[in-house]
């Protein structure tokens, strides 16, 4: 439960800094916020390309490790 607590405390703080920094910058709130829920379309292509991939590689290894903890167990 701490752990959940602590994931939706660093989300909110994160969210926050984020709305902050942008209205900061001079963007509005209503853009401020369309940023947070729609983050791939600020970003340019080549960061959404190394986004995908570096979810991918991260997918690849978690399966990995789930393969491995499978076949320890049969054993």
């Amino acid at each position: 439960m701490k752990i959940w607590m602590v994931f939706l405390f660093l989300c909110l703080l994160s969210m926050t800094l984020n709305v902050s920094l942008d209205m900061l910058t001079g963007v509005s709130l209503k853009q401020s916020l369309q940023n947070l829920l729609f983050p791939f379309t600020v970003k340019t292509g080549s960061e959404v390309v190394t986004t995908i991939i570096l979810i991918f590689i991260w997918v690849a290894i978690e399966v990995s490790f789930y393969i491995q903890e499978q076949k320890a167990n049969e054993k």
